[in-house]
């Protein structure tokens, strides 16, 4: 019976933790889009630092011909 309590104890803190990351979540897009309408381009800034962070880590040889196009527009976009 202990064993028993011990478990349904456990599924419930489970169940709770999993309750707090889909509010806190939701509050991160609610807060999301509300930053969009009041500070768009910090936000999009943002949203594109975290894809390039994203884009390093997970596929860093894409990351070098990112960075390398983006130095070739900006040599192009002087001129």
């Amino acid at each position: 019976m202990r064993l028993i309590g011990i478990l349904l104890t456990a599924c419930i803190v489970l169940a709770a933790a999993q309750a707090m990351a889909v509010a806190l979540s939701l509050l991160l897009l609610c807060v999301l889009i509300y930053s969009l309408f009041s500070a768009p381009r910090e936000t999009l800034g943002f949203l594109a630092l975290l894809f390039v962070a994203g884009l390093f880590q997970a596929q860093p040889l894409a990351f070098l011909c990112l960075v390398v196009l983006m130095v070739v527009a900006k040599i192009i976009q002087r001129r």
